[in-house]
């Protein structure tokens, strides 16, 4: 379980360097477009912080500022998902400090949503939980 945060971390900066350069893509066509959209940013945020439970992990938001100092990537031809994902897929510094600005408090509303359930446990329940 030592693990835990470190691995919930990972698959963060994972998540968001795959959909920031192209690699995860939905059909814009759907009306469901924009959900999703939604979806995406607030579902991985608030999950990260209620996994890591530690003030630490908004710094997992940095990934937006790495993102800023990678080469774009280019896709124009392809064939299967590729063909789906044709474009250039870059971040600025200005599109990453808007995403970590955007996500950082959905990170620390997990966070906080982990430490109000610790909190809510019975004295007995939570001594357990940190013997075991």
């Amino acid at each position: 379980m030592k693990r835990l945060p470190l691995v919930a971390v990972a698959l963060y900066v994972a998540f968001w360097l795959a959909a920031l350069f192209g690699y995860l893509g939905v059909d814009q066509s759907t009306g469901l477009f924009e959900p999703l959209r939604v979806l995406a940013v607030v579902v991985p945020a608030v999950l990260l912080g209620a996994v890591v439970g530690r003030p630490w992990v908004v710094l997992a938001g940095l990934v937006f500022l790495f993102a800023a100092l990678l080469p774009e990537r280019e896709s124009i031809e392809g064939a299967g998902v590729d063909h789906t994902l044709t474009g250039v897929y870059d971040v600025s510094l200005r599109q990453g400090l808007e995403l970590l600005a955007l996500t950082t408090p959905w990170v620390a509303l997990g966070v906080l949503v982990r430490r109000w359930r610790a909190a809510a446990q019975p004295t007995d329940e939570r001594m357990k939980s940190t013997i075991s």
